[in-house]
């Protein structure tokens, strides 16, 4: 048994390992596909099991633990880099108290010195980001000056060094913070899509009923329309009754994760399977 999965491991790794040039043997599109699968494969997990996750952390971890595949990797300098990662630094600068304002509308240029760097929740790279970085140090993007450099010489490309920054919400109590976080965190994908990633996606849990829970799932929805928006809840109610309402999504993410069933019937997405509420739509 343990020679075989030795042999199911070797195999893989040889099979999906980068070529000698470095480059990928994963595409932009199948990047795409793993994630949608792995989000699906959460967010099921979560409606059928509402206390299968504790924390914020443990959510993202099996979300982690879905994308784990050495088809994420690719070399550069004979070094191994895996494409997901948690806790990744954004590309600008912010003051967090200040992404609660409407009248924050674009975040703080590099130069000025002012506010801080913030880090993604988690994020997927771009595998050519990992290719064209002047160096891995680049690459991990933890020193603002290298970031400052790469900004300075090719706006475009640092723009680009992201496919997806996913920011997440636990919400396990009755409290009226969640929602100012919930803005907070479509303001800072928003900034994450004008500098840095391809695709900004919010995953919002929730394994309570509250009288919050209306105004979150709002807050969720009213994201500007080039973020993916994700509203799951799942609880049980004073009966030990598990109450699972449908997912609520905003069509750019319905785009996203129908990616395989317009795969499976040739590009059209399966209406027949989907219900739709004003500008939400829901699905699973």
């Amino acid at each position: 048994m343990v020679l075989c999965q030795f042999l199911i491991e070797y195999l893989d790794a040889c099979y999906y390992a980068p070529n000698e040039g470095g480059e990928p043997v994963i595409t932009e599109e199948e990047i795409e596909l793993a994630v949608s699968g792995a989000v699906r494969k959460t967010v099921n997990k979560f409606r059928e099991n509402p206390y299968y996750f504790f924390t914020e952390s443990d959510v993202q971890s099996y979300l982690y633990y879905c994308l784990y595949s050495s088809k994420l990797e690719c070399e550069r300098d004979s070094k191994r880099i895996f494409l997901v990662h948690k806790e990744y630094p954004t590309n600008f600068r912010y003051r967090k108290n200040d992404l609660r304002d409407p009248k924050c509308v674009s975040p703080i240029p590099l130069d000025q010195r002012e506010g801080d760097r913030g880090n993604y929740d988690f994020v997927v790279l771009n595998p050519q980001f990992i290719q064209s970085a002047p160096s891995c140090d680049d690459i991990v993007n933890k020193n603002v000056r290298l970031l400052e450099k790469r900004v300075e010489k090719d706006l475009d490309l640092a723009k680009k060094e992201l496919l997806f920054a996913i920011e997440f919400k636990y919400v396990v109590k009755n409290n009226k913070q969640y929602i100012e976080e919930v803005i907070a965190d479509n303001k800072k994908l928003h900034f994450s899509k004008l500098l840095g990633a391809k695709h900004a996606m919010n995953l919002v849990f929730c394994n309570i009923n509250s009288s919050y829970v209306a105004d979150v799932k709002k807050a969720v929805i009213e994201v500007p329309s080039d973020i993916y928006a994700v509203f799951v809840q799942s609880y049980y109610d004073q009966n030990n009754n598990k109450i699972t309402p449908k997912p609520v999504v905003n069509e750019n993410a319905w785009n996203l994760l129908s990616l395989a069933d317009r795969r499976r019937i040739g590009g059209t997405a399966m209406h027949s399977c989907v219900s739709f509420d004003v500008e939400k739509q829901v699905f699973f």
